[in-house]
């Protein structure tokens, strides 16, 4: 295993970006201060009876920005001679985002098929609670990427396994409150789990291989 400095340049822009997701984190504690305040507690998170699809979409949009900056950071950019270094972060928030879009609405129509289309925001409201843990988790692995002193590759790992843990635990929660209790064919379902949920992972630890091992 090699030790890799850095790849992006420690530049403004990283850093403004990062103040701009604490005062959005901020605002949203501001604004959902239900979300918050239950954020410790599933079962009570659980009870908030909001419809709004804000928090939701905000979580996504925070995640995304966090996720890209962490890819942006550990990336070579001289791998990519014909793309421009700063649009990286856009390209990999454009690409993520997209994946967020294709796998909520396959989501959305395999339930609208087995007639369970009312559990959509509910399992989108769970989401956001695992969602929010994500968010300050990656917002403080970001700062230690990207400022901290510690070897890089220790964290790229520290971060990749937190990320598999949230990943882990969102599912488990969905199969204990919504998954199990739909009839849903075994082969659909494993057919949905590799090729939205464990493909994305092995193809971005490939990359990550390729860089640091």
């Amino acid at each position: 295993m090699q030790e890799y400095l850095r790849f992006a340049p420690q530049n403004d822009v990283i850093f403004i970006l990062f103040v701009i997701i604490f005062a959005v984190i901020c605002g949203l504690k501001y604004i959902f201060p239900q979300q918050y305040a239950s954020m410790f507690s599933l079962p009570q998170f659980s009870e908030i009876r909001d419809n709004s699809p804000l928090y939701p979409i905000l979580s996504y949009l925070l995640f995304t920005l966090l996720l890209s900056i962490i890819l942006y950071t550990q990336t070579d950019a001289t791998a990519y001679p014909g793309i421009n270094s700063h649009a990286l972060p856009w390209i990999f928030a454009g690409g993520i985002l997209l994946y967020f879009l294709l796998k909520n609405f396959v989501q959305a129509i395999l339930l609208g098929i087995l007639g369970e289309w009312s559990k959509y925001n509910s399992i989108l409201h769970l989401k956001s609670w695992v969602k929010t843990w994500r968010i300050i988790g990656l917002f403080l692995l970001g700062l230690l990427l990207v400022y901290s002193p510690f070897r890089t590759d220790i964290l790229i790992i520290i971060t990749t396994a937190f990320l598999l843990i949230m990943m882990l635990l969102e599912f488990i929660i969905l199969y204990r409150t919504h998954i199990k209790t739909v009839s849903f064919n075994n082969y659909y379902f494993i057919l949905y789990l590799c090729a939205l949920e464990i493909l994305p992972i092995l193809v971005v630890f490939h990359f990550w291989r390729d860089w640091y091992f």
